[in-house]
């Protein structure tokens, strides 16, 4: 079993506390982001919009998990989906560049 408690106190200690409404985006589809979040309480959803209009979710994360649009926040490309708040949530929100060497990234062009 994968021990994160020292990873979640990380977060908890350099983390931003932050508040995001039902609907609210965490990350927008097509923007780049650089955070990751540490979702102490909520449920967030991965929506990828089609070219003709239609959204498809395509995951989820939850309570006591982590969050990031990876695509964008490891490789700093633009996102892929949105990632939008399902229920009020409360994250603790670090800029990947503070994470950084401590997280692996495999980015091929």
């Amino acid at each position: 079993e994968l021990n994160l408690s020292a990873m979640k106190r990380f977060f908890w200690e350099q983390g931003e506390r932050r508040i995001l409404e039902k609907q609210d985006y965490f990350v927008r589809q097509g923007e780049r982001s650089g955070r990751v979040a540490y979702v102490e309480d909520g449920m967030f959803r991965f929506v990828r919009t089609d070219t003709k209009g239609g959204e498809h979710i395509v995951g989820y994360s939850f309570r006591d998990s982590f969050v990031a649009e990876y695509t964008s926040c490891l490789c700093s490309r633009p996102a892929l989906a949105d990632v939008q708040a399902i229920v009020r949530s409360t994250l603790y929100v670090l800029n990947i560049s503070v994470w950084g060497a401590s997280w692996p990234s495999n980015c091929s062009s």
